[in-house]
């Protein structure tokens, strides 16, 4: 589970308080692609909220912030800061066919001082929340065609469908790669509005069954950028 066990000793900042650093991006842009669960059930694919003892909280679209409300693949956002990428391309599992879903256009990071736990041990490094300037998720997933783990190069990419599998959670993507799969999703209606309602209806959904919209966090309520100060040292 990669939800985040807050310190009982932080000491909550207003979301004025927490301070983005602008990401320094690549001449060329460049990008990741990044994996997440999506619920099975509803009709667009969204995260799943409720995933039974891991209610997904990313891609946190409602606030247009990855990172801040969970710990999973920080590796990939180290990544993202560091190589100065413009874009997370999103693509998870619909009916056992993998597809690209959508995209943010990166702005900005913080670092959170949380250090995220794998195999129980430490991280080498503490996490990093990202903010978007932008985002843009489409009705109609991108298919991968492949079956079996592959490694996606820009020839792969074609004008309705991705040729190949890609990777377990995350790799990054060369400017010509960020330049096509943009295309492919920009070429769709942006109905961000449309997965946020989804999102909420599945929060329902949890306080109507547990009481709590997320209760794997013992939280009541969904998010919003007002609760960026709870999760930033």
């Amino acid at each position: 589970m990669a939800r985040i066990k807050l310190n009982p000793m932080f000491k909550r900042r207003p979301p004025s308080k927490v301070v983005w650093q602008q990401i320094e991006k690549n001449s060329e842009p460049t990008g990741h692609l990044a994996y997440y669960y999506s619920n099975q059930k509803t009709e667009l694919p969204v995260r799943d909220v409720t995933k039974r003892y891991d209610n997904k909280s990313d891609p946190n679209i409602e606030t247009k912030s990855y990172g801040m409300f969970s710990t999973c693949m920080p590796p990939a956002r180290k990544n993202m800061v560091e190589r100065g990428d413009s874009y997370i391309f999103f693509f998870t599992r619909r009916n056992n066919q993998r597809i690209l879903t959508g995209y943010y256009e990166l702005d900005k990071f913080v670092p959170t001082g949380i250090t995220p736990i794998r195999g129980g041990k430490p991280n080498k490094f503490k996490d990093f929340a990202l903010l978007a300037k932008r985002t843009h998720f489409v009705k109609n997933g991108i298919p991968f065609t492949g079956k079996t783990w592959s490694k996606i190069k820009s020839e792969h990419i074609h004008e309705d469908e991705i040729e190949g599998f890609g990777p377990r959670d995350f790799v990054k993507v060369d400017p010509q790669m960020t330049k096509k799969l943009k295309k492919l999703l920009d070429e769709q209606e942006d109905i961000t509005d449309e997965y946020i309602k989804e999102i909420h209806n599945l929060e329902n959904i949890n306080k109507e069954n547990s009481g709590k919209k997320y209760p794997t966090w013992k939280r009541n309520n969904g998010f919003t950028i007002k609760d960026f100060g709870d999760f930033v040292q």
